[in-house]
């Protein structure tokens, strides 16, 4: 009995310091000491049986540790209150874009690895911690509320809006956002897509029930992605066509989709030809067929990414760092901050606004 309660202690224990701040491991340190003196000691006293007992142990060491690794990931519970929503009359946009956290905590790591099997997760989540002890702060999310601000300025040239901000990796989140318009009580609220998921509503369908708060008299209708726009198209196509350079290949890192094409239609009508323009995520195989082609010099642009954060600062330069002593690559690394994504927003907003008259 006491060595199922070692092995409980040992999982929840390796969990916990893979997913912990490196400030947690002085005492974690101390208490898995203890627990080892104690085990030594104990069997001064206790006889083991080795086959059943030592086997039963090592299940309760996984169960300990995928319980503790539940705990830690598991997505917060929310419920909407039944007092919201007393003006029915006013409107609401939400801003809604990546986001990621500025130091590392161990629930909103989740967020770059939140498809991965349960037990592997604080795996992952040592290595986002890593990361985030190499760059220190994470500045992100800076940009962004940069771009949302400004957005926020120009729908009031418009009408009176309530504004909120939203995160997909970290808080506020899309419940806590409309939960903060239905309080201010919004009963119209427009969640403006400022990423490149072309799909967000039917995601965002999933987390919330939008069934339930349309039969309380709320109304949250979703714009078009912003990137789904010709200024975007417009933005990227100049980006690349005033840059110092002329690329013997451009890789277009994100999904086949109307952006992309768009783009690559758009620097076609320029210097450069189809041969020269991939549209993959999967950049080995991309920049290898540009070394087959003999093209030494590649500029790989991230529509995937709204602004500089781990993927497009560490996580993706890392993929393309094999090849920098056989070609020069040079990266868009993000949307980054500019003023056509504010018109570009302000587009996307009137449009959705105006299917609903």
């Amino acid at each position: 009995m006491l060595l199922l309660l070692f092995g409980t202690l040992w999982g929840g224990l390796l969990a916990l310091f893979l997913c912990a701040p490196y400030s947690y491991y002085p005492l974690f340190f101390v208490i898995l000491s203890i627990s080892i003196v104690v085990y030594y000691i104990s069997r001064k006293y206790f006889k083991f049986k080795r086959f059943y007992t030592y086997a039963i142990a090592i299940f309760m060491f996984i169960v300990s540790y995928s319980i503790c690794s539940y705990i830690i990931f598991k997505p917060a519970d929310f419920h909407y209150s039944k007092g919201e929503g007393t003006f029915r009359e006013k409107k609401a946009v939400i801003f809604y874009c990546e986001g990621e956290m500025e130091k590392y905590t161990p629930y909103y790591s989740n967020y770059f690895f939140k498809d991965t099997p349960l037990i592997f997760k604080p795996i992952y989540a040592m290595k986002i911690k890593n990361l985030y002890k190499n760059i220190g702060t994470n500045t992100k999310n800076k940009e962004l509320i940069d771009v949302a601000q400004e957005v926020k300025n120009s729908l009031l040239n418009y009408k009176p809006y309530y504004f909120y901000i939203c995160f997909e990796g970290y808080v506020p989140d899309i419940k806590d956002s409309i939960h903060s318009a239905i309080s201010d009580g919004c009963s119209e609220i427009t969640v403006l897509n400022y990423t490149a998921d072309l799909d967000l509503e039917n995601k965002i369908s999933k987390k919330i029930d939008m069934e339930h708060l349309k039969s309380k008299g709320i109304h949250i209708n979703f714009t078009q992605s912003v990137c789904n726009t010709e200024v975007f198209v417009e933005m990227y196509t100049s980006r690349i066509v005033n840059m110092p350079f002329t690329y013997d290949g451009i890789l277009i890192i994100g999904e086949d989709s109307y952006p992309s094409n768009s783009i690559k239609t758009s620097l076609m009508n320029y210097s450069y030809i189809e041969s020269q323009i991939v549209i993959s995520q999967n950049i080995g195989e991309s920049i290898q067929y540009f070394m087959d082609k003999g093209y030494k010099n590649i500029l790989y642009v991230n529509i995937s990414e709204t602004s500089n954060g781990i993927k497009s600062d560490v996580t993706i330069p890392h993929q393309f760092e094999k090849y920098k002593d056989e070609i020069k690559i040079t990266g868009l690394k993000s949307w980054g901050y500019d003023r056509r994504l504010v018109k570009a927003s302000i587009k996307v907003l009137l449009e959705a606004q105006n299917k609903l008259q």
